[in-house]
């Protein structure tokens, strides 16, 4: 099962990331104040997590950052 989090709930997520695949989604004042979070719980900085746009781009640009890459090798005909 897989959760996303929005703010850092430690009670909910201590409880939860035991049995649960848990993705946190962290604004700035969090990240500046150092919460400790626990082992295996992956983290998404933005810079506002209150803000649905930035919520999703943040959510996007580490999905992209995790994804295989997709570049193209060139091909050559032969002559």
């Amino acid at each position: 099962m897989r959760l996303l989090m929005v703010g850092a709930d430690l009670p909910a997520l201590a409880a939860a990331a035991s049995d649960v695949d848990v993705t946190v989604l962290l604004g700035a004042t969090t990240r500046d104040g150092g919460l400790p979070l626990p082992d295996g719980v992956r983290t998404v900085f933005v810079d506002d997590h209150k803000s649905i746009d930035a919520a999703v781009n943040g959510l996007l640009r580490a999905a992209s950052a995790r994804a295989p890459s997709t570049r193209c090798t060139p091909t050559t005909t032969p002559r």
